[in-house]
């Protein structure tokens, strides 16, 4: 930095890319605060003319006026904690989703499951998966949809 004993402040509006800018500039002696979009003023004239530029501009005249309040940023550690819970459940979900789609060409195909796997909580089990491995279709493009 040029001004090594000068105070420097940023500011940017939450969004898609995650927090680590808001870190990264912490960690270099920047005052940096995270604001929440909808909470920047804006009059009429700004909502007719938006650009990165424009946005960029308000930004910075509403931080020097002290507009802006900043949301709350959590520890890295937790954000890396609810990514893993967001990122498992959306794994879960995809395997619901799975599950019932291989179900429904099952279905569809009138294949039936054997009696031992009738009960609903034999279902995914490692016998199960390879009685599918077995499962033979008439027609090969709707097989390859059962291959593991």
């Amino acid at each position: 930095m040029n001004f090594p004993n000068a105070s420097y402040f940023s500011t940017y509006e939450a969004g898609f890319c995650g927090l680590w800018a808001h870190f990264k500039l912490k960690e270099l002696g920047i005052q940096n605060i995270v604001v929440n979009p909808v909470d920047v003023p804006f009059n009429s004239k700004d909502q007719l003319r938006k650009t990165d530029a424009i946005d960029s501009n308000k930004l910075g005249r509403s931080l020097r006026k002290e507009e802006l309040i900043g949301i709350y940023i959590p520890q890295p550690e937790t954000l890396e904690d609810r990514t893993l819970i967001r990122v498992r459940f959306s794994i879960v979900k995809d395997m619901v989703r799975l599950k019932q789609r291989i179900k429904s060409l099952l279905y569809l195909y009138g294949i039936d499951y054997p009696d031992e796997f009738q009960n609903t909580n034999t279902h995914w089990s490692k016998r199960f998966i390879n009685w599918l491995k077995t499962v033979e279709l008439q027609y090969q493009p709707v097989q390859m949809l059962l291959i593991f």
